[in-house]
């Protein structure tokens, strides 16, 4: 009997974490980052405040776990589509990887928050293990990405990958000056496009790599 009681405990455990993750992405869908409050998601969610710090200390740690939900999500699907393939080109992987990013902006809004701002405010326990979770995925999903482009330090890749995409979506990010820059035929150049970018950006790296090995 206790021990079936602790079951049922931590499935409500598990099942209210994960209400409180799904509003969070609700409350973040509706305002920027910096006007969303752990008071806010209390009262949305329906609980107390100090109830909810039981679960998470910070805003940025609620929004980690969110990540973490997003990332291995995202990874499982590189894995799938990487498994599916017996041969391929690094312009395919490199397609192959932008394809996967596709209706993921809110991953990538928060890889791009992640060192500057998620990570200054995350308790050093919790940093560490999604830090080590972070480390077995990418050991998982590199090593499918090496078998096809044999050679590769394939973790190395999808951490310059990272890097990629932060980048480009900081610098594609629509703007009024950058919404402006399209009208003017000198100054299109300068309006980039995320996906042709990093489709770019992805096949210069490993067409580059490939060729060192």
């Amino acid at each position: 009997m206790v021990i079936k009681q602790r079951a049922r405990n931590d499935e409500d455990k598990t099942a209210r974490r994960e209400h409180i993750l799904d509003t969070a992405v609700r409350l973040w869908d509706e305002r920027p980052y910096d006007e969303l409050t752990m008071s806010d998601l209390a009262k949305t969610v329906g609980l107390a405040k100090g109830t909810l710090y039981l679960y998470f200390r910070t805003k940025e740690e609620v929004f980690v776990a969110v990540l973490e939900r997003l990332l291995w999500t995202w990874f499982a699907t590189v894995d799938e589509r990487l498994d599916a393939k017996e041969h391929a080109a690094p312009g395919e992987v490199a397609d192959l990887l932008a394809d996967t990013l596709r209706g993921q902006e809110r991953m990538v809004r928060l890889l791009a928050l992640l060192n500057t701002v998620l990570e200054q405010n995350v308790n050093v326990e919790v940093g560490l293990k999604f830090k080590a979770d972070l480390a077995e995925r990418l050991a998982i999903t590199g090593a499918r990405l090496a078998r096809l482009l044999p050679g590769l330090d394939g973790p190395r890749v999808l951490l310059h990958m990272n890097a990629l995409v932060i980048g480009l979506f900081t610098v594609t990010a629509e703007t009024p000056a950058l919404k402006a820059a399209r009208d003017h035929e000198s100054l299109r150049h300068l309006a980039m496009d995320f996906d042709t970018e990093l489709r770019f950006s992805l096949a210069a790296l490993l067409g580059g790599l490939t060729q060192e090995v």
